[in-house]
């Protein structure tokens, strides 16, 4: 019986595939079941699969219809013949040394659950600049700590709540799998697995590698499902919204939510308002400059045109969570430069105020990035009363706000503040901005 079961979903990967499971075969711990589940993959992944099985004994292919990455995962728990699991997504890659060091302290500590911490590297397996990750160390916890450092760490709790960079005790599934079709899967198995676990050990030595993506059109579009969806449902009663109103922080999902409706705009046969809501302490779209500037802080993807307030800028350490960017996609960026939709900026006592009266009335916990745009609809819907206008509001509500419960509890305490970046300090980082003669506003 092996040791350890890698875990491998595949689907449509064909570009980072062979890099992947090459970073898994190479590993320094030999003793590896390698489990491939092609999630019904339409592309060449079956094929590369099958090819990988040939050249590697450890390795096993299980093709199956395409169920989506629970249901792929949940196949190769199955499947697995490990005493212990891990899990890689088939874009991603392991560091060299990682499952013998994820072995090793599990063997010293005899822990249920090892985590090991991460990098984050571009297409080109190159790094990308960190946030503070320091919160992250080798320490030994239980239950209770990790769920202490989840509440604790803010952004840096992507350690904690996802399911690739852990090696688990595989008896820790004997009655769990991942629940099919639901999205941050991983975080709902999440405090079912922690229960069973007495001894949980954290390396800080990087042991994932995180390929970072484009995160600006290409991610537009694969968002605009959300519009999509949006606009078949308003259609089905009826409903035409006069106002729409999403968070912005790079732009997809913003960009995604109103796509469907700023393509009747575009065509003249249906007038919408559009509102951008960004944070006020990183006020991309409403302070910004429209001009070419790296999409990411590394400076490694091409340059882009888009609002940015430098790709160098360092948002305050607030509440924004995913809207804290320095730019904003090039599409939602030319349509706030042609005059087709508006952009806000909100403080985040304000906008936590607007997610605790929106969570008493509704019984909703928002998370700190949808409650910016419920801040500005609730503005514009006191403005109707006031007015007497009766107006139809379309919002995004874009995730839950139990994962940022220490940022509700400032609130409450009053020690809270807000953070909003003077003309100084942008003059400063846009004397950064790349230049492009001739092509700069």
């Amino acid at each position: 019986m092996p040791t350890v079961t890698v875990i491998i979903p595949v689907y449509k990967v064909e570009r980072y595939l062979d890099a992947c499971v090459e970073s898994v075969v190479r590993q320094s711990y030999a003793d590896l079941e390698i489990l491939l589940v092609d999630d019904g993959s339409p592309d060449r992944c079956p094929a590369l699969c099958d090819a990988w099985a040939e050249k590697d004994p450890r390795i096993k292919v299980i093709h199956r219809e395409n169920g989506g990455l629970s249901a792929a995962r949940n196949s190769g728990i199955d499947a697995a013949m490990g005493e212990f699991l891990l899990f890689v997504d088939s874009d991603d890659l392991l560091e060299p040394d990682a499952v013998r060091r994820a072995v090793d302290a599990q063997r010293q500590q005899d822990a249920d659950l090892v985590i090991f911490n991460l990098t984050y590297v571009d297409e080109e397996n190159r790094p990308l600049p960190q946030p503070d990750f320091s919160g992250f160390t080798d320490e030994i916890l239980d239950e209770d700590g990790v769920w202490q450092r989840c509440f604790a760490l803010a952004e840096t709790r992507i350690y904690y709540v996802v399911a690739w960079n852990k090696l688990y005790r595989r008896s820790l599934f004997q009655h769990l799998r991942y629940a099919p079709g639901k999205r941050y899967e991983d975080q709902f198995l999440l405090p079912h697995l922690l229960a069973q676990c007495k001894t949980i050990a954290c390396l800080a030595a990087p042991g994932y590698r995180y390929v970072l993506g484009s995160v600006l059109n290409q991610v537009l579009l694969h968002q605009s499902v959300i519009g999509l969806e949006t606009k078949t449902a308003l259609d089905k009663y009826g409903v035409v919204p006069d106002i729409i109103i999403g968070c912005a922080g790079g732009g997809s999902n913003l960009g995604g939510l109103i796509s469907p409706f700023m393509g009747e705009k575009l065509r003249g046969e249906r007038d919408y308002r559009f509102i951008a809501v960004e944070p006020a302490s990183c006020p991309s779209l409403t302070r910004g400059r429209f001009a070419y500037d790296f999409c990411d802080t590394g400076k490694v993807c091409p340059l882009a045109k888009m609002y940015t307030l430098g790709s160098g800028f360092i948002p305050s350490p607030n509440h924004a969570g995913g809207l804290r960017y320095h730019g904003m996609s090039s599409i939602v960026s030319q349509l706030y430069h042609d005059g087709y939709m508006e952009a806000r900026s909100v403080e985040q006592t304000k906008v936590f105020e607007a997610a605790e009266q929106f969570a008493r009335i509704e019984g909703i916990l928002p998370a700190p990035e949808s409650s910016h745009a419920i801040r500005v609809a609730i503005d514009e819907a006191v403005k109707c009363r006031e007015t007497g206008e009766a107006k139809t509001i379309v919002f995004g509500l874009t995730g839950t706000g139990y994962f940022d419960m220490v940022a509700y509890e400032k609130f409450h305490n009053g020690e809270m503040s807000d953070f909003i970046p003077s003309d100084a300090q942008l003059a400063e980082s846009f004397a950064t901005l790349p230049q492009v003669p001739g092509l700069d506003d």
